[in-house]
């Protein structure tokens, strides 16, 4: 596009109004930037969602196995072959309930889901972006489409960040 600015206007006055941005920062290294930021986005969104995916898992299991052995143990203390550690039901049933209140009121499940679903809108507008289709059929101008796709890449971003609630917020909320 720089090219054929220069090109096609060699003898206008206008040739010489060819912006900064356009001499500094050429087309093809702000596409490039442009992709390799979608890239990161999805990485680090992809990376985020499978932290807190065995995080969910693994407090659900955790809570499950904790009562299935309170409840076995609780059937052997019934049965005598428990003795000396009858105390032992009681404990685990506390910890079985702490791994249950903990599933509850975390919010890993909620920000797994969410990760994932902005790491496929990235990747759906990556797509849309490079083939050229949905709202990029219709801008002819390259550089138009890596505004609109940096502008759509940040929109899927921020919306994360807004729905993202920060826990002392919560916490603070809950208080009042």
């Amino acid at each position: 596009m720089l090219g054929d600015k220069l090109r096609n206007n060699a003898h206008s006055p206008d040739s010489m109004q060819l912006s900064l941005n356009e001499l500094q920062y050429p087309l093809h290294q702000r596409q490039q930037d442009a992709l390799a930021e979608c890239d990161r986005l999805i990485t680090q969104f992809q990376k985020e969602a499978t932290e807190h995916r065995r995080g969910f898992q693994r407090l659900k299991l955790f809570g499950i196995g904790l009562a299935l052995t309170t409840t076995i143990l609780a059937a052997l203390a019934t049965s005598d072959r428990l003795r000396g550690y009858e105390w032992s039901v009681p404990a685990l049933s506390g910890v079985a309930t702490l791994f249950t209140t903990l599933l509850g009121q975390t919010n890993a499940q909620k920000i797994w889901i969410q990760s994932r679903g902005i790491q496929q809108k990235l990747q759906a507008e990556k797509f849309l972006y490079l083939q050229s289709a949905g709202d990029y059929a219709a801008m002819l101008d390259e550089e138009d489409q890596i505004r609109y796709f940096s502008k759509r890449m940040m929109d899927i971003w921020s919306e994360r960040q807004s729905t993202a609630e920060h826990p002392l917020t919560k916490k603070i909320r809950r208080s009042s």
